[in-house]
């Protein structure tokens, strides 16, 4: 025997209803991680600043890097379309202990850079 409770029956239909509206709901536009991301890649001869754009974006960099008393400093503004790979700054340095830094702002926001050392 099968108990048919009212209540329970305008629960699941609440329920699915919820579950078939959810696929309309408007969700904000972009990509949630951002308009960009950006890497600071680092090897035993110098280093390669590069953005890439998930959406239209425009903003301004920094890079500093030092190593055995040199330093570098490269900064300035980019514009990026949906897709598109920057390379933002590079050079050369000699030495493997690195102190790195890079820094990207874009409409208002910071993005961190992740640095790598292949």
């Amino acid at each position: 025997m099968v108990l048919r409770s009212p209540l329970l029956i305008v629960l699941t239909a609440l329920f699915l209803a919820a579950c078939a509206l959810s696929g309309v709901v408007p969700r904000p536009a972009g990509d949630p991680r951002g308009a960009l991301s950006c890497a600071l890649v680092v090897d035993g001869t110098g280093f390669e600043g590069r953005l890439t754009a998930r959406e239209t974006v425009a903003g301004d960099y920094a890079i500093r890097l030092s190593s055995g008393g040199v330093s570098i400093d490269q900064s300035g503004e980019f514009a990026a379309r949906p897709g598109e790979v920057l390379l933002l700054g590079s050079g050369a340095l000699g030495g493997s202990a690195f102190d790195v830094l890079m820094r990207v702002t874009a409409e208002g926001r910071d993005y961190p850079c992740t640095v790598t050392q292949p």
